[in-house]
């Protein structure tokens, strides 16, 4: 990685899995050959590796919301390492059988 040289990886599978060891752009290509025919490189592909966030820590706001009730506004402080961050809320109805 960053080195500006390409490094062999020992594969011939159709697949390759690989955890990378820091942070950063990694580049992959694969090289193919079919017999005595000249080799060839496949497109480039990138990966972004980035830092694992923070936690999320509390979440503030109301912790009871009636049936209804509109423009309910919940807040999360700033999380380090994080791009983009979603709350997303399951409102669930219980559902009760009467067995006669």
């Amino acid at each position: 990685m960053n080195t500006g040289t390409w490094s062999d990886i020992s594969n011939t599978a159709s697949t390759y899995n690989e955890a990378p060891t820091s942070i950063g752009t990694w580049e992959y290509r694969a090289e193919v050959q079919s017999g005595v025919c000249s080799s060839l490189f496949s497109g480039i592909s990138s990966i972004q590796v980035s830092d694992v966030p923070d936690s999320a820590g509390t979440i503030n706001g109301l912790t009871s919301v009636c049936q209804g009730q509109s423009s309910v506004t919940y807040s999360v402080p700033s999380i380090a390492n994080a791009n983009i961050v979603h709350l997303d809320v399951t409102w669930w109805r219980n559902w009760y059988k009467h067995d006669k």
